[in-house]
């Protein structure tokens, strides 16, 4: 296994308690995996008002929409993480969960929108794509029957998304790895324009980053492979690395063409999340 795809216990080495990094199988079988996205990760943020342009050195994803003089324009995002040897270890069927973290980003001076609640989903997606070619025009395919769809409360618009992925999560392992696509309502009608934006795999602050936490149970008779172990947290403890990441950052936006740099991020808090079952 590659060892620079999953720096986990590095990025979380001042968070995690000691007793939480785990070789042992007494009392349970059950581990979780933190992967933060970084250098192997990919990701991109696609809008149809530039159908040509690659999205793939935005500091944000995320999804939006508005009404330009009559014309509906929108954005949606691309997200992959690296699974590197995991598919190869761990079978799908021992996943038991797997939990999709997004710290949401305000930019600075934007021009703010009357939003009520609406819908926010995450899909599989099915074909290859690469983040310095993909655009609106040539976006991979995703899946409307393997997704996660939230209602995002908009009074509790700074608090970490903490989306359920277990089933999609499954199917990478099973299917191939391909990513998750972030979208929005694909219309307007009886609704005002929203915009949901987080950080991405290329933001600078480390700790805002997207993270994905795969739980497992792994057979104390399995003979296999148990390098994974190395790398993998107590099931008990998954929750830890979660309510430590900060709830969020202000983005500054820059001159035309650069992408935004993030402020560090205020006190994390007490961790506080919207949930998608």
């Amino acid at each position: 296994m590659k060892k620079h795809w999953l720096p986990v216990l590095l990025m979380f080495g001042s968070i995690l308690p000691q007793t939480g990094i785990a070789q042992r199988l007494s009392e349970t079988s059950s581990f979780s995996l933190v992967l933060r996205a970084d250098s192997t990760s990919r990701s991109a943020m696609l809008t149809n008002r530039y159908p040509e342009q690659s999205g793939s050195g935005s500091m944000i994803i995320g999804s939006a929409a508005w009404d330009n003089k009559g014309q509906l324009e929108k954005c949606h995002s691309l997200l992959l993480f690296d699974y590197g040897n995991l598919p190869r270890i761990i079978k799908p069927e021992w996943i038991t969960n797997a939990e999709l973290i997004l710290v949401p980003v305000t930019l600075k001076d934007e021009e703010p929108v009357s939003e009520t609640s609406h819908r926010f989903a995450v899909r599989r997606i099915l074909q290859a794509w690469q983040d310095s070619l993909v655009n609106w025009d040539k976006q991979p395919a995703a899946s409307t029957d393997d997704q996660v769809v939230i209602k995002l409360n908009r009074r509790k618009k700074n608090q970490l998304i903490n989306l359920n992925v277990t089933s999609i999560v499954k199917n990478m392992f099973k299917h191939g790895n391909y990513g998750f696509i972030l979208s929005g309502e694909d219309t307007l009608q009886g609704q005002e324009a929203y915009k949901d934006w987080f950080a991405s795999a290329r933001i600078d602050n480390e700790n805002l980053r997207p993270a994905l936490v795969i739980t497992y149970s792994f057979p104390l008779e399995y003979s296999g492979d148990r390098s994974i172990l190395a790398q993998s947290i107590h099931a008990r403890d998954r929750n830890q690395p979660i309510i430590s990441i900060p709830q969020g950052a202000q983005v500054i936006t820059p001159p035309s063409g650069n992408p935004p740099k993030a402020n560090p991020p205020a006190d994390g808090g007490g961790g506080q999340q919207q949930k998608g079952e």
